[in-house]
């Protein structure tokens, strides 16, 4: 972006950029535009977070101001957390760190595909559970589902807020990620945007759900401008497999044989845990199944049997 704007070079420049990747910009470039976003602060000092929690108030969520993959985010719901978290976080005038409300909700993405500044694609998926309670779980499986239905209500009422952001926030062409809460009033709240494709293996479940390459489509979006897609044709979801215990090694891994007998003919990819393998600390954990289908219950009742039957030890 630095080098698109010094010479001049098509695509996205270091301001939009800059919104992307500081959350603190980004999420002031939001609120500036009218559009409903967590109360946050940069923190650079324990002082700043104590000035912070007295105006909002305990919880709220501490995490790097360019993370990603909600790595380092912390739930802070009492003094105690916040002395832990500042000794995780070390904030400082180097290292400033991002403070926000915490909001409680239905957690979900929202993929969007924007071209010369209009958006003109969008898809959903939901969090089962949200990743910060993963994060404070590490023994709990969790899935991400794609539904075949490509907008539901709540999605459909929320798409404007997407563009809306999007648009605020400088993309001209490309593909984002945006994660969102729908509150329980009812309420929508953007959490954080990137400018890039997803994670948690999304691009292979819009992949399947579509029956084509969807990295290829990408790339065509980036060098041609051009967006195409036939009609959804599946539900896909994604079952990601963590261990359980307090072990590093990965020691045994049960319902293999049940969960395949009950949903295999549904299961698309399959990356396995193997016993003897160091212990994942990476979020999506130690293996996955994705399983699709073109009914969206049956997906979500496969991921539920999925994480159920399946059990990964560490020892």
């Amino acid at each position: 972006a630095e080098v698109r704007s010094r010479c001049g070079i098509p695509g996205m420049k270091r301001e939009a950029a800059t919104h992307f990747r500081d959350k603190n910009a980004m999420k002031a470039v939001l609120r500036d535009a009218d559009l409903p976003v967590a109360r946050q602060a940069k923190i650079t000092s324990l002082e700043a977070a104590e000035v912070f929690i007295q105006d909002i108030g305990y919880p709220i969520v501490l995490k790097p101001i360019a993370g990603v993959g909600s790595k380092n985010t912390v739930r802070v719901q009492n003094h105690d957390d916040l002395i832990a978290a500042m000794n995780l976080l070390f904030p400082s005038e180097d290292n400033p760190v991002q403070a926000e409300e915490f909001v409680q909700g239905e957690e979900h993405t929202l993929e969007s595909v924007t071209i010369n500044g209009k958006t003109i694609w969008q898809s959903s998926t939901y969090y089962l559970p949200g990743p910060l309670k993963v994060i404070e779980n590490p023994w709990m499986q969790y899935c991400v589902l794609l539904p075949k239905e490509v907008h539901g209500s709540h999605v459909s009422d929320f798409l404007p807020v997407n563009a809306a952001a999007l648009k605020a926030l400088g993309m001209e062409t490309g593909l984002s990620h945006m994660e969102w809460f729908l509150k329980r009033d009812g309420t929508p709240v953007v959490s954080e945007v990137g400018a890039r494709p997803p994670g948690v293996n999304i691009m292979p479940m819009l992949s399947l759900a579509y029956d084509l390459d969807m990295w290829d489509k990408w790339a065509e979006l980036m060098t041609h401008d051009r967006w195409e897609l036939p009609p959804r044709k599946y539900a896909v979801g994604c079952a990601f497999l963590r261990a359980q215990g307090r072990g590093n090694t990965i020691v045994d891994v049960t319902g293999l044989e049940e969960a395949q007998a009950a949903v295999g003919e549904w299961v698309e990819q399959f990356k396995p845990p193997r016993k003897g393998q160091s212990r994942s600390s990476h979020y999506e954990g130690d293996g996955f199944v994705i399983v699709r289908h073109t009914d969206t219950e049956t997906v979500v009742s496969a991921l539920r049997t999925i994480i159920t039957k399946i059990k990964v030890i560490a020892g």
